[in-house]
């Protein structure tokens, strides 16, 4: 099996997050933690990275952030645990991120694969 991976966050300590899609097109991520601590690789749903509670900046470092000022007049803002994690121009694709696991994770992997391909 053959994986695509880029980098989302490197800690100091030297944990590697990596957001990863195998052949299926299954997209996860993984964790490689550094080598004095063992050096182990551990793969993480989507969902279950992006659980709330968890909003270290390894997940951070995954969600779309707002600008300086916020998100347009009119936009709708979906929040996870109280903080923002992501913009949309319409109630509708704010409702589907909310609630669909599927859609929110179609919308990282295609911002991040854009990014690993300079688009």
């Amino acid at each position: 099996m053959s994986l695509q991976q880029r980098e989302i966050y490197h800690s100091e300590n030297g944990d590697r997050w990596l957001l990863t899609r195998d052949d299926d097109g299954r997209a996860f991520i993984q964790h490689k933690a550094n080598l004095s601590s063992g050096g182990k690789v551990t793969s993480i749903e989507l969902g279950d990275f992006l659980e709330a509670g968890k909003a270290g900046p390894e997940h951070q470092a995954l969600t779309r952030q707002p600008g300086p000022k916020g998100p347009p007049k009119g936009w709708w803002t979906v929040k996870r645990n109280g903080i923002p994690v992501r913009h949309f121009p319409g109630k509708e694709k704010a409702e589907q991120y909310a609630t669909d696991p599927e859609y929110r994770a179609s919308l990282v992997t295609r911002k991040a694969w854009g990014k690993a391909k300079g688009k």
